[in-house]
Parts: C-alpha cells; sequence; structure tokens
C-alpha cells in the first residue's frame, strides 16, 4: 500500500470512529431510533395546534367586537362594520388553510360559515358566534385530521 491509500484508511476509520462516538452519545442521551422516530411522528400534531388557534381566535373576535361596542365605534353603521368584516375574512381563511373544508360534514361546515357571516350583523355580532363557529370548525379539522 502506497502512502495515500494508507491516509484515505486512516481518514475512513477516524470518520467511522466518530460515528459510532456521536452513536453512543445519544444512547446514552436516551435518544435512540425508537424515540427519535416518535418525535418525527410527532410532527403530525400540527392540525390540532391550529385549531385551538382557531377557537381562540373567535373568542377573540368576539371579545373584540364587544370593546369596539363599548367605545361607540361598533355602532355606526358601516363603518363600525369594517373591523369586524375584515377579522371574519381573516378567520374563514384561516379555516380553509388548515383544512376546515377539506372533508367533514357539509352541515357543520355551513354552519361555521353561516355563523361567521351572521356574527357581522349589527345587533347579533354582540352574541359569542365567531366563537361557536370556531369551535365547530375545530371538531370538523380533528375528526378529518
Amino acid at each position: 500500500m502506497d502512502e495515500e491509500q494508507t491516509l484515505r484508511l486512516e481518514e475512513l476509520n477516524a470518520a467511522r470512529r466518530q460515528d459510532e462516538i456521536e452513536a453512543e452519545l445519544a444512547r446514552e442521551a436516551g435518544l435512540d431510533d425508537a424515540e427519535s422516530d416518535a418525535t418525527e411522528v410527532g410532527a403530525d400534531t400540527a392540525p390540532a395546534s391550529a385549531s385551538s388557534v382557531i377557537v381562540l381566535l373567535g373568542f377573540a373576535k368576539d371579545g373584540f367586537d364587544l370593546v369596539m361596542t363599548a367605545l361607540g365605534i361598533g355602532l355606526i353603521p358601516f363603518v363600525g362594520q369594517i373591523p369586524g368584516m375584515l377579522f371574519t375574512v381573516f378567520l374563514i381563511y384561516y379555516q380553509w388553510s388548515h383544512g376546515m373544508f377539506s372533508g367533514g360534514s357539509l352541515v357543520k361546515k355551513a354552519l361555521s360559515i353561516g355563523a361567521s357571516l351572521l356574527d357581522n350583523v349589527p345587533g347579533i355580532h354582540l352574541l359569542p358566534l365567531s366563537g361557536v363557529a370556531m369551535w365547530i370548525s375545530r371538531n370538523v379539522i380533528s375528526r378529518t385530521a
């Protein structure tokens, strides 16, 4: 064997030893292959967290409507409804982008969208319809995920 091949063998052995050391450290830390696979599978729980965010945003919109009405801005016929309508558009987009419309009952979808839109009618907007609509959406997402 010449000198070049000897150096190459030493590099390969050093790399192999480094891999063995890293594997041993991972075993000592308790991270074997089964646990790392379980961690990767846990990444599929995103719809559950997204559905919790949807419900919180729905009730935040209801609180926003109450604050706007208490300040008197929500009582202005057209101008007072614009912030709530924008919030509703955002909520429907959020539902759409997180799979609310990909499965589940057509009746639940219609109730969710209807309640979201009905929540922008003056007087009715004081009811917690957005929060209820997002709760329905959460149920649809959790069953289809």
